[in-house]
């Protein structure tokens, strides 16, 4: 699949989610010159203030994107919510190095987890609209 196609997909996604009022930052560029891998950078800020950091580096070689390097944050009143992750600083995960940090930074815990799609991402996310983050 030509990266191209990936990009345009993803910010159609990201763009027309459920509560997004703005796009604050939406990056996306090949990486030099290559048709199947690039890095996505994007800012996404809810109506309630709270906002998503998404930054990836995917490689589509193979018609289908596989993520390289992720990371997914969710913050809401200032506070982390969650983070989703692949960085290789917790190797004691069953899942690693794909993981999970819930909660705010001095009081966080890190989880098993894969790497949510983006229906699941924005469907935890929704679930915090109603609530306040302690």
């Amino acid at each position: 699949m030509d990266i191209a196609i990936h990009l345009q997909r993803v910010e159609n996604k990201l763009s027309s989610r459920l509560g997004v009022i703005e796009v604050e930052k939406l990056l996306a560029r090949r990486l030099s010159g290559d048709d199947t891998r690039a890095t996505i950078n994007a800012k996404l800020r809810f109506y309630d203030g709270s906002f998503l950091d998404i930054h990836e580096i995917i490689n589509t070689y193979r018609s289908y994107p596989e993520y390289l390097s992720y990371s997914y944050q969710y913050m809401k009143n200032d506070k982390q919510v969650f983070r989703y992750d692949n960085a290789p600083h917790h190797p004691k995960v069953g899942t690693y190095p794909d993981h999970k940090h819930i909660g705010n930074y001095k009081n966080e815990r890190v989880i098993d987890s894969n790497r949510p799609n983006y229906n699941e991402l924005f469907q935890e996310i929704y679930q915090f609209f109603t609530q306040e983050t302690k």
